[in-house]
């Protein structure tokens, strides 16, 4: 998968009120009754109602912070109450599901790279898709397509955004074919983006990220 999400367990970090570091381990997120749950090897103890935080990690990176205060507390496991949070910068690389993006994909005639299209479809030819991007970052996407033949993996395409989302068109390549469910789904690397094409991209991602991100 490209992606992650809130509702599963994730690396973080418990801090103090002030932002201090006192722990790292493992948390996961209650919407419904709007806690946090931080589990480690070892977690300092504290008492009922004191101000505390835990911040999810990717890569070293603190991408989404939790404050709340603390209602469960042993040497492994620390609960957090009237949980509020923040989406970070960064965020947008982690929580890039649940999109639903119009968008047509173009095979280029010949760009398939396998035996699968010239069983099919005989002499190459140009083909166009409308498809679903369902997740999305800087440098990858998936989009859901039934197609005949199905897309080869290094299969080359060019992808192109609904105008309304003001994203840039770009060139990807399918690096993984996910053929099994109800819609198959192609995972592609994307390419051919300018520096200005990448930066608004990134900066649709940063503010999808931040209103739809946040927990509470």
């Amino acid at each position: 998968m490209l992606h992650g999400t809130i509702e599963t367990e994730f690396p973080a970090y418990l801090k103090d009120e002030n932002g201090a570091p006192l722990a790292e381990g493992r948390a996961r997120v209650s919407r419904a009754d709007r806690t946090v749950t931080f589990t480690a090897d070892f977690v300092p103890l504290y008492p009922v109602g004191t101000p505390m935080q835990v911040v999810r990690v990717n890569g070293g990176r603190e991408i989404h912070r939790f404050f709340g205060q603390t209602y469960l507390s042993d040497k492994h496991l620390l609960r957090l109450v009237s949980v509020e949070d923040e989406v970070l910068p960064g965020a947008e690389e982690v929580y890039c599901t649940g999109l639903s993006l119009p968008a047509r994909v173009t095979v280029p005639a010949g760009a398939d790279p396998g035996l699968l299209r010239r069983l099919f479809s005989g002499p190459a030819k140009e083909r166009q898709y409308e498809v679903t991007v369902t997740s999305l970052t800087r440098r990858e996407a998936e989009f859901l397509l039934d197609c005949r033949p199905p897309l080869e993996e290094g299969s080359a395409l060019h992808l192109a955004f609904e105008p309304a989302t003001g994203l840039p068109a770009c060139e990807a390549r399918v690096i993984r074919s996910i053929l099994f469910g109800p819609t198959p789904a192609y995972r592609c690397a994307l390419s051919g983006l300018s520096a200005e094409e990448s930066s608004a991209l990134q900066a649709y991602l940063r503010q999808w990220a931040q209103t739809a991100c946040k927990c509470f």
